[in-house]
């Protein structure tokens, strides 16, 4: 007899409940280590160790998704700390990336339930560690279940596929598909609540059931997705997200299945729903990092089509604009109780919100902007009932300039020339010029400047002896539209 290490991998167990509950699961994922006693084990042949952790691991992932329960395998790495070669082996094992087949990745991950290894002989041989490893196993599913599951998803994804035609359709269809055919099992309290098999066999499930089952339908169609763990109403819980044209949505058919439409209204309050737009739903960390937010962006807004229960808000346009604040408007909307209003944030790409108006009121001031810049945003109705409805189309607009400051006047022979400070916000200038101080329409003629970069203009044609009243302002370009800023303090001279 002699002593070696032995490591477990406790998977999580994912429990969730559409209502807020007690709620009894598995710790976090962790690494336990523990000495115990075995029987020695024989050394291996030197041409049967993996000298790549990527090979070991996809032998480990071929296994498992065979549902073998214990093999023996060897492995040489220059890695002396079995604690991290353990880790590194098992994070290649559950990788999903998406090429892989859909029985493996996050599929795999949350049908296992335990993944441990014991360490026999280790060697080191020129600086290389040769270890003998005894891997074993247990899952949710047999694999005469997972191979029910795999046919059963072929099925209805061949069904689907006929009737859809557009990636977004398929998406869809899915969704609609799980939310109608699986309910809540508030009820058993067995390891096959957490199954793609129990969702649809028995058609009941927890969350991670459910998010297994439309992982295997979205892959099986074609699309690309994740399952995401992490905690809802301070429960742990699962969702997916899926991609469509390039940016990654939120999807809860949990949720979503525990809503009953009522009227024209319909149940897709946690579908294909931005970041910003999926309340209540904290990433676990490994699905908040810079590395995971790159490869998988999620999209700023909530896809267009299908968002929920309240029509899309139209005709948002600017009923007033100035260098500081923007007034928006738009058409109001039935059965609401009110809006919110998104500005969006270039640098991080996405949508913030800016303003709740708590009633049905069609104008809302966004204030404190920056002047002569361009700005988008969107409206969205909600009521607290039937979530957000869908954004409008993005609106934009340029704030005007800042107000210039006349620096002085100069005059020469029937002549006066008007300085001022650049406004670095503008297009370019107008300059005034009249013989009354208030520049009324018939003593007053105007002057424009097409460059911002032009700090001074002579006008010229005067009368000698008359005193000429002078201001400028700048103006901002949108689109085909100038904006105006304010005009400058005006000053006055006596021309020579």
């Amino acid at each position: 007899m002699r002593k070696r290490l032995s490591l477990v991998l406790a998977l999580v167990m994912v429990l969730c409940l559409v209502q807020p509950a007690a709620v009894l699961a598995d710790s976090p994922e962790r690494f336990v280590y523990e000495v115990e006693e075995v029987e020695e084990m024989s050394a291996l042949r030197e041409g049967d160790y993996y000298g790549n952790l990527s090979d070991a691991a996809a032998y480990v992932r071929k296994q498992m998704v065979e549902r073998n329960t214990s093999f023996s395998m060897g492995i040489s790495s220059s890695e002396s700390d079995i604690n991290k070669l353990f880790a590194a082996l098992t994070e290649l094992v559950f990788a999903d990336d998406g090429s892989l087949s859909p029985e493996a990745g996050d599929y795999l991950k949350l049908n296992t339930k335990y993944l441990g290894v014991d360490k026999g002989l280790v060697s080191n041989r020129n600086g290389k560690y040769y270890y003998d490893l005894n891997l074993s196993m247990s899952y949710y599913t047999t694999l005469s279940q997972e191979r029910q599951v795999t046919a059963e998803v072929k099925r209805i994804a061949n069904g689907l596929k006929l009737q859809e035609n557009t990636d977004a359709g398929r998406v869809k269809a899915v969704y609609d598909y799980v939310c109608s055919h699986v309910s809540y099992d508030n009820a058993s309290g067995t390891d096959m609540a957490h199954t793609a098999y129990n969702a649809l066999f028995k058609g009941k499930a927890v969350c991670q059931g459910y998010a297994s089952l439309t992982y295997r339908l979205l892959r099986e169609m074609g699309l690309s997705t994740r399952v995401i763990t992490g905690n809802s109403q301070s429960q742990p819980h699962a969702w997916n997200i899926v991609k469509l044209d390039g940016r990654w949505y939120n999807l809860d058919t949990t949720w979503d299945s525990g809503r009953s439409p009522a009227g024209d209204y319909q149940k897709y309050q946690y579908f294909l729903k931005s970041a910003g737009d999926f309340p209540d739903h904290a990433r676990d960390k490994e699905f908040t990092s810079a590395e995971f937010n790159a490869r998988y962006p999620m999209s700023p807004v909530n896809y267009g089509k299908w968002q929920p229960f309240i029509s899309q808000v139209t005709g948002v346009k600017a009923s007033g604009v100035t260098a500081s604040y923007v007034k928006l408007t738009w058409n109001r909307q039935e059965n609401v109780q009110g809006y919110r209003v998104y500005q969006y944030n270039p640098s991080k790409n996405t949508y913030s919100t800016v303003g709740t108006i708590n009633k049905n009121t069609n104008t809302f001031t966004v204030k404190g902007l920056k002047a002569g810049v361009s700005y988008r945003f969107l409206v969205a109705a909600y009521h607290k009932d039937y979530g957000t409805g869908a954004y409008s189309n993005a609106f934009n607009v340029v704030t005007a300039p800042a107000k210039v400051n006349l620096t002085k006047l100069t005059t020469k022979s029937k002549s006066v020339t008007a300085a001022w400070k650049r406004v670095t916000s503008g297009a370019g200038y107008q300059v005034q010029y009249s013989t009354n101080k208030s520049f009324t329409a018939k003593t007053t003629k105007t002057l424009n400047i097409s460059k911002n970069t032009t700090v001074s203009r002579k006008i010229s044609s005067l009368k000698k002896g008359t005193r000429y009243y002078v201001r400028v302002r700048a103006y901002s370009k949108d689109g085909s539209t100038k904006r105006y800023g304010a005009w400058s303090t005006a000053k006055n001279i006596v021309c020579k």
